[in-house]
């Protein structure tokens, strides 16, 4: 369904069909549907992105960092590459903290080829985005490489009433029953109470249709631990 679907069928749960004077603007309906898809993007972990970043010699370690793309949520597997077809391999995850209880000398090393990827421990706030952060290596590289991280990010927010959600098609029942339970809420606490229990079972039966993986190192920002 298209997100304008979405709002009508919401409406008419929720008892909000007067077209001329709404209790929900559309603008306002977006914004939970927004809400809506990020919660669920959560839940089942896409959409899925990845981003290449280049280190050329001599970059990388605490003093020569890059930008994550600011959209990112969750970090997967990341790869340090060369400019060949062959020896890349794979970066293990640490943050800043676990690099200083591991080593507290490691913004000493020398240029060699890095073993582990570094989260920055600060973040920065962007206007109209999620916070940005920072990647780098434990030390810098000796030879110009690649990084190629993938991982999962949050859904842009949307207006067009004309697309539908960043949600498989299966769930899109699902984005009405979300929608009605908000709406409701503070107008009858029953009726979205009964909102919320359909939501939540559709989001128990798409659970049961939605291809998941299992990265045994997948890492994620809140804990960095490995699920």
């Amino acid at each position: 369904m298209i997100r304008s679907a979405i709002f009508t069928q919401a409406r008419k749960l929720a008892n909000d069909s007067d077209t001329s004077d709404p209790f929900h603007t559309d603008t306002e309906l977006h914004a939970l549907m927004d809400n809506f898809e990020i919660k669920v993007g959560l839940e089942f972990k896409f959409p899925r992105k990845s981003q290449t970043i280049v280190f050329t010699a001599g970059q990388g370690g605490p003093s020569s960092t890059k930008s994550l793309d600011s959209d990112f949520w969750g970090i997967g597997p990341v790869f340090f590459n060369p400019a060949s077809a062959t020896g890349g391999y794979r970066l293990q995850p640490r943050t800043e903290a676990e690099m200083e209880a591991q080593d507290p000398d490691w913004r000493q090393l020398g240029s060699a080829l890095p073993s582990y990827y570094i989260i920055g421990d600060s973040i920065s706030p962007t206007a109209a985005a999620f916070p940005a952060r920072t990647i780098t290596t434990e030390r810098a590289t000796s030879e110009t490489r690649t990084m190629r991280i993938y991982g999962h990010q949050f859904p842009a927010a949307a207006t067009d009433a004309t697309k539908g959600p960043v949600v498989p098609a299966s769930f899109h029942e699902g984005a009405v029953y979300y929608l009605a339970w908000l709406m409701m809420m503070p107008r009858n606490k029953n009726d979205a109470g009964t909102y919320a229990a359909m939501f939540k079972a559709e989001l128990r039966k798409v659970k049961t249709l939605t291809l998941e993986t299992d990265d045994t190192e997948s890492n994620v920002w809140d804990t960095y631990q490995e699920s």
